[in-house]
C-alpha cells in the first residue's frame, strides 16, 4: 500500500534517455514525442497577475512586478487586501433636507484584520 501513492514508482524514458515519472514530463505537440524538462525551452507566453489573474502587459509587468494596479498587500503580514464596501449617508448639497445614499470603499485584510481606517487613511468614493 505504501506505493501506491508514490510518483516515481514508474518512470518513463525521454527521447534523450532520461528516465522520468510522468509527472515530470511534457508532450510535444510539433513532434509528438515525450520531452523532460532538460529537452524542452520554457518561454513565457503572457504575464498576469497572481493574485487576480489579470493579463499583465509587458511594460507594466517589469514596471510592477507582475502586479496589477488593483492588488495591494497588508502593510502587516504581507496578505491580499480585497476591498470592502459602505454605505454612508450625506445631506444633498441642492436641499439640504434630503439624504443621499452613496457607497465609500476601504482596504481590510482578511488574514490580520488590518484595515485603512487603522491607519486615519480616509474612505474613497468612486
Amino acid at each position: 500500500m505504501a506505493f501506491l501513492f508514490q510518483q516515481d514508482v514508474v518512470q518513463l524514458a525521454c527521447t534523450c534517455g532520461c528516465l522520468k515519472p510522468i509527472t515530470r514530463l511534457y508532450f510535444c505537440r510539433h513532434c509528438q514525442k515525450i520531452r523532460c524538462g532538460f529537452c524542452v525551452c520554457h518561454e513565457v507566453e503572457s504575464h498576469f497577475c497572481a493574485n487576480c489573474l489579470e493579463n499583465i502587459p509587458l511594460a507594466e509587468a517589469r514596471m510592477k512586478k507582475n502586479r496589477c494596479a488593483t492588488c495591494f498587500d497588508c502593510p502587516s503580514c504581507t496578505h491580499t487586501m480585497s476591498t470592502r464596501a459602505v454605505p454612508i449617508s450625506t445631506p444633498n448639497p441642492d436641499d439640504p433636507k434630503k439624504v443621499i445614499t452613496r457607497k465609500v470603499y476601504y482596504l481590510v485584510c482578511g488574514f490580520c484584520r488590518w484595515t485603512s481606517r487603522d491607519i486615519g487613511l480616509p474612505d474613497q468614493t468612486v
